[in-house]
Formats: structure tokens, sequence, C-alpha cells
């Protein structure tokens, strides 16, 4: 109980002892509204500096008077009315976490609610103590409310495909990384493969609010599935307050189905390449698990023509080392597998190797003087656990 409290004094300068009466929105708000300082219900001080939508702020670690080991940053709303906070320190014990505050017509006062790094809820009050754009004048008495509307909830969550819960597996992250999701009941974490970030959050139904963790700072992550489970949208802040999205990615499989494949006989997440008439189906995701056990990695070719094709799977990118290679001829359209061998080194390699795939290809069963040889055709191949 006692971690509790202090997480949510550290998130909001102090939890509110008291309710606010919001007045309505009769009058607009003063430039850049979040700037100055602001009390909680307990005594908690925090100074905020709002430049356009961007807002960030510092406040002092629980039960210090000189400490000022918290950071905020934030997002605005056009209108300035609402912000959603990121907090963390590097210096107090247990800090993080996000949370959503509301502005009263008179910028005088803000509430709202949020969510702890350990995934615990707190509601809030601040009270504008100065520093900021003055005048703050009370509006005059708020129009009588709007009809009762009900409030949107979340969608239902889609089925799992994985054990724990919908967002748990490997799912396509920026560019060629991979998120590795674990779900436990309503509890989120997880981290970016081969990179210094991890995340933590909270699910409800088919959608989750998370905090991303890198060595610059804390973000925040809004993660929404499709309905068939397939891939989630991410909204969010950065490290910096600035909102990124949304970013959309794929479920790639389960880490336990993938580290159980046998590459000799099985294509996992298959990707097919295409050059000219001829393509390769080739794995887009490998278990390090599973390709240290198999002898090779099995290739599916094909060609709609006479063709000469060279499947190579290699590593690096300035510093290229084969994998292996095999080259195939169609003296006619047709299609055939070829499994290109594992070579001893892949014990070695991390999921931080850069792994690729290349189809080249050349068009005539038999050289030609002349004739013309197309650039590769390179696909990267991730890497799990």
């Amino acid at each position: 109980m006692r971690r509790d409290r202090i997480l949510r004094l550290v998130a909001l300068g102090l939890v509110a002892a008291a309710c606010l009466c919001l007045a309505g929105p009769a009058q607009a708000l003063p430039a850049n509204p979040w700037t100055g300082q602001w009390r909680g219900g307990d005594g908690g001080l925090m100074t905020l500096t709002q430049t356009g939508t961007q807002i960030t702020g510092t406040a002092l670690c629980p039960g210090s008077t000189a400490l000022p080991g918290i950071t905020y940053t934030a997002t605005a709303s056009p209108d300035g009315s609402t912000a959603n906070f990121a907090y963390m320190s590097l210096v107090c014990t247990g800090v993080g976490g996000t949370f959503t505050a509301t502005l009263t017509a008179d910028g005088l006062k803000a509430n709202g609610s949020g969510v702890t790094q350990y995934g615990t809820g707190f509601s809030f009050t601040w009270t504008y103590e100065g520093g900021g754009t003055e005048p703050r004048t009370a509006p005059p008495p708020p129009p009588p409310p709007p009809p009762t509307t009900t409030t949107p909830q979340p969608g239902p969550a889609p089925a799992a495909r994985c054990p724990g819960g919908p967002f748990s597996g490997l799912w396509t992250a920026r560019g060629s990384s991979v998120f590795s999701f674990t779900q436990t009941g309503t509890a989120l974490s997880g981290t970016l493969l081969g990179a210094q970030e991890t995340i933590s959050g909270t699910v409800s139904g088919g959608t989750a609010n998370a905090v991303f963790t890198v060595p610059e700072g804390t973000g925040t992550f809004y993660l929404t599935l499709a309905a068939d489970g397939g891939s989630f949208s991410t909204t969010g802040t950065t490290t910096t307050g600035a909102a990124f999205g949304p970013l959309t990615s794929t479920f790639i499989g389960c880490p336990a189905a993938l580290q159980a494949a046998n590459l000799q006989t099985t294509i996992p997440a298959p990707q097919v390449i295409q050059g000219g008439p001829t393509t390769i189906v080739a794995p887009s995701t490998v278990s390090l698990t599973s390709l240290t056990r198999s002898k090779c990695v099995l290739v599916r070719v094909a060609s709609r023509r006479p063709a000469r094709i060279l499947v190579s799977i290699f590593s690096g990118t300035k510093s290229i080392r084969l994998f292996g290679q095999r080259r195939v001829v169609f003296l006619l359209g047709g299609r055939r597998s070829v499994c290109i061998p594992v070579p001893f080194r892949a014990h070695t390699f991390n999921l931080r190797t850069r792994l690729n795939v290349a189809l080249g290809y050349v068009v005539g069963a038999r050289p030609r003087a002349g004739e013309r040889k197309p650039a590769p055709l390179v696909r990267r191949i991730r890497l799990v656990p």
C-alpha cells in the first residue's frame, strides 16, 4: 500500500483529496494554459512549460525538499483543454507511468486519472499556483448539460493465437525489427528484440495502454487489435513527447511454434520474392533455436520460362558473409524445392545478426553473348529467439 501511495504522489504531485466540479467551456483558455506551477491535493508542487502542443516539466522526489528527480512530457489537445502525460525518474525509486489531465474552463484546476508502471490506477486534482499566462478569471455559470450519451467501450478481445492472450506472440515492428509480447491476464510486457527497449502496460479487451522504456527515456503506446487478431495499430508519444502513429504491426507467430519448426521441411512465415518470370518462397522469420537444430533451410524456387536462378542466404551489410547458395536451372518452366545447408558458424549468430535472402536470375537456360543480368532482389530474414 505504501508503494502505491508513493507512486501516486510522484505521478501527479499528490492524490486529490476533494472532488472537482467542472465549469462549462464558456470562454477560451489562455495561451499555453499548462505553463506554470501546479499543486496536488496534499501539497506536491510541479512546474510545467508548454510550447504549442508540447509540454515538459519537473517535480521533486517523494519526501524530498530539494531533489528535482521527476520529469514530465506531454502532448496537449489543439485547444489545450486536455493533455496526455508520461512521467519517469532516473533518481527517485520506482517512478514511471502515464495519465491524462483535463483543465477546467477557467484554467485554474485540472483533474484526471492514469496508471503507474506497475499497472496501479490512480486519480488526481491539481490547482494552478501561478507563473503562467494571466489573467485567469472564472467564467459565467455553465450552460445546461448535454443529453447523456454512452461512453464508447473497448471492443471485445479477438481469440488468442498464442498462450496468455491475444497480444501474446511475435509481431513486426519498425523497419525489420520484431516485438515480443507476453500477456498475462490484463498485464502486458514485451521487448523490441535486438534493442534496449522494454514495454509494460495494461490490456482492456482488444486495446492496451503501455509505456516503453529506452536509454533516452520513456514514451507511450496505445495499441488496438484488428478484429481478426492478425495485426494491431499503434499511436503514442516519443521520449520527447512528440506524437507518432498510427503504425501497423502484423502477427508473425508464437515463439514456441517457431522454435519447434524443422527448417528442412517447413518454411516459417513465408515471403515471396519475384523477379521477372522467377520467384522464390523463403522464410521471413526464423528462430535461432530452429536454425541451429536444422541442417538446411528450405526454399521453393519457380519459373514460368527457361531461366537460371541463384538463391543466396547471407549475413551482414558492408561486410557480407555467405551463409549458403544453391543454383537452379530450368530448361522449361517449373517448380523445385532446394535446401540451403546451414553453416557451422550459425551457432554464433545472435538476434542482432542481419540475415538476408537474395534472388538472382537470368532468363534462358544457357548463357548467351550480351545477355542481361538483373540486379539481385534482397529481402530480410528476421531472427527471433
